[in-house]
């Protein structure tokens, strides 16, 4: 399914292991604090006090305009931005790394470094998930640089 978001919305589909069959929840058990920068769910089942807290959004949220509903098997909290345009991610820890890099490479340790330096520095500093890209892109690029050799050696 393509979900497509407004840029002026942004929204948190919150489907853990405690919200199955979260449709049974009643209204007043579900309560969804927000923040300009931060978002807290808590919801009680079974007894038990849950909650799901985002304290550091990437970006200010329209705090009136905000919601949240109760589905069968999730709860969804839309936050409204308070600007329009988009968001590098739902908290703000990319752009702060982000701005962290280019003060290294303007300024600090990285500056004047060498593409291979950069890229070094690139890959220790990356998730998992953003290491394996790295080396997709470096696989790819390896088999375009065979390619091209092999085209190369048959002329």
């Amino acid at each position: 399914m393509n979900l497509q978001v407004p840029t002026n919305l942004h929204a948190l589909r919150v489907a853990r292991e405690e919200f199955f069959e979260a449709g049974k929840l009643k209204e007043e058990d579900v309560q969804v604090h927000f923040r300009e920068i931060g978002v807290l769910l808590v919801f009680q089942k079974d007894g038990k006090r849950h909650w799901y807290k985002v304290p550091n959004l990437c970006q200010p949220i329209d705090v009136e305009a905000s919601k949240r509903t109760i589905k069968a098997d999730q709860v969804v909290v839309k936050l409204r931005k308070a600007r329009v345009g988009s968001w590098s991610d739902l908290t703000d820890e990319k752009d702060r790394y982000q701005r962290k890099r280019e003060y290294r490479i303007q300024h600090g340790d990285l500056k004047g470094a060498t593409t291979e330096e950069l890229l070094a520095d690139m890959y220790k500093n990356a998730s998992d998930e953003d290491r394996a890209g790295l080396r997709d892109a470096m696989r790819v690029n390896r088999e375009k640089r065979e390619e091209d050799a092999r085209k190369a050696a048959a002329k």
